[in-house]
């Protein structure tokens, strides 16, 4: 959930929490391919989006909800 939705800000894990579910109540009933999707969406996001959902949204159109926030040094 975190990887999906960004980490570092509360609403990072709160967006890939709701994308999470919203894949498992639609894709599920497909077995394991929804495994592989899940782990393919795991991997897209961490090449293409290494800030996570939120963190996009936030870098591009500079929306916040909460004016808490945690840096994460690399």
């Amino acid at each position: 959930m975190v990887v999906i939705g960004g980490i570092g800000r509360i609403e990072g894990p709160l967006v890939g929490a709701l994308v999470f579910w919203a894949l498992n109540k639609f894709f599920s009933d497909y077995g394991t391919w929804y495994l592989l999707g899940l782990g393919l969406l795991a991997i897209v996001m961490t090449i293409h989006f290494k800030q996570g959902l939120w963190g996009y949204a936030k870098q591009r159109w500079g929306w916040t909800l909460f004016p808490t926030s945690r840096r994460l040094r690399t």
